[in-house]
């Protein structure tokens, strides 16, 4: 039984996605390709990109670059007050 829920072949996208990291594709190349070659939001996209792990360790790298980022707006606020 298919899961028609699914805008999109769940095998073709794990193969497609399996193919974008073993080339070393970036996680916002990988988010561009999969909307693209699926025609699916970039939510949906970004959500198949986090639970696919295989960027996983971009992810996180994103996100400690973040924080430290809004701690130096934060650290020039109170230095400007």
């Amino acid at each position: 039984m298919n899961d028609t829920s699914r805008p999109y072949d769940a095998d073709q996208m794990d193969q497609f996605l399996a193919q974008l990291a073993k080339g070393g594709a970036h996680a916002s190349d990988a988010l561009d390709a999969v909307v693209s070659q699926f025609s699916i939001d970039e939510k949906l996209a970004y959500e198949l990109i986090q639970d696919n792990g295989a960027w996983d360790a971009e992810f996180a790298q994103s996100s400690v670059l973040k924080s430290l980022f809004l701690n130096l707006l934060d650290e020039d606020a109170d230095n400007a007050a």
